[in-house]
């Protein structure tokens, strides 16, 4: 697996019962224990090349959309910068990987301990900004 650049970004999509006044909490940023989850998927933002971080969103959001049907209008899309999130889990001594998951694919993963709160908490705080689901 090859790890994302630092002065990358990754979108995390957040359902909406993982909002509060439309910003995600650390229920988005969730590993599921039930399914031994590996890592929280995400999108690689600059994979797609794109001119602008708009057209990169816009192109990660129509990927994503091709494979999963039930992105809820009401949800939204978490952008995190990769290294100021890697600086962010450094001060607490917390490891944590951003890795590319498929060659030739935006499919990403955050890769942190499993049944570690503190790590959830973390990447909701690194999120930068959101973006909107689209309504079809």
């Amino acid at each position: 697996m090859k790890d994302i650049p630092n002065e990358d970004s990754v979108l995390r999509y957040c359902k909406p019962q993982c909002l509060h006044n439309n910003q995600p909490q650390e229920a988005a940023f969730y590993l599921k224990e039930d399914i031994n989850e590996k890592y929280v998927s995400v999108q690689w933002l600059e994979f797609f090349g794109m001119n602008s971080e708009y057209e990169n969103y816009f192109a990660a959001y129509k990927d994503l959309a091709k494979r999963h049907k039930n992105l809820k209008t009401k949800g939204v899309f978490a952008l995190l910068n990769v290294g100021e999130t890697l600086s962010i889990f450094s001060t607490y001594s917390l490891l944590i990987r951003i890795q590319q998951i498929e060659e030739e694919k935006a499919h990403a993963g955050i890769f942190y301990k499993m049944g570690s709160l503190l790590a959830a908490q973390l990447l909701a705080q690194s999120v930068k900004k959101t973006y909107p689901i689209r309504s079809k």
